[in-house]
């Protein structure tokens, strides 16, 4: 028997693939913000648009490589990374999609940034469109890299992942520690 799409098996299937629909939409704000700022800046690279003075510019790169533009020049190393990575974060979220719904949405948030830039990688002749240009380490002669929202996707989420792994690590420790003064004083 056919199974018919309709409300209640659309409802079904975001009960248990919720975590697409975080991936889905952080892709989409990704890809907008990337084509409304190429639109803007009128698709001249390096055109800019200073937003606060000797800090914050919104600046058009079609960057080649990847951050620092390490890489450059490798399309299909750093779509193969893109397209593994993201296998890789997928079969992640499958494993841990009944044991932990918070490190779910962390690496949710970290296959968006890397479908994002990998759509341009792939699509758009290995060039990544980055626009976020803060200008922190003028001072000190260097710049820090120009970037855009998929890049902010993969370091918050990584940010996040890597405190996710301290608590986890400190809560094992701390009930690895009870349980054995629990068996001491037994």
């Amino acid at each position: 028997m056919k199974k018919q799409l309709n409300k209640d098996t659309l409802i079904e299937f975001f009960k248990t693939y919720w975590f697409f629909l975080i991936t889905v939409l952080l892709v989409v704000v990704d890809q907008v913000t990337k084509v409304l700022f190429q639109s803007y800046l009128k698709g001249v690279p390096n055109q800019s648009v200073e937003i606060i003075p000797n800090l914050f510019s919104w600046r058009l790169v079609y960057n080649d490589g990847a951050a620092w533009s390490m890489f450059s020049g490798n399309r299909i190393f750093l779509s193969g990374i893109s397209i593994v990575a993201s296998i890789g974060i997928i079969f992640a979220i499958f494993y841990y999609l009944k044991k932990s719904r918070f490190l779910v949405i962390i690496l949710s948030i970290i296959l968006a940034g890397a479908i994002g830039n990998g759509i341009d990688r792939i699509f758009k002749n290995g060039l990544v469109i980055d626009f976020i240009d803060f200008n922190f380490f003028l001072p000190f002669n260097s710049r820090f890299p120009i970037f855009n929202f998929a890049d902010i996707c993969v370091s918050v989420g990584g940010f996040l992942l890597v405190c996710y792994v301290i608590y986890v690590d400190i809560k094992e420790t701390r009930d690895k520690k009870k349980n054995i003064k629990a068996d001491n004083h037994e």
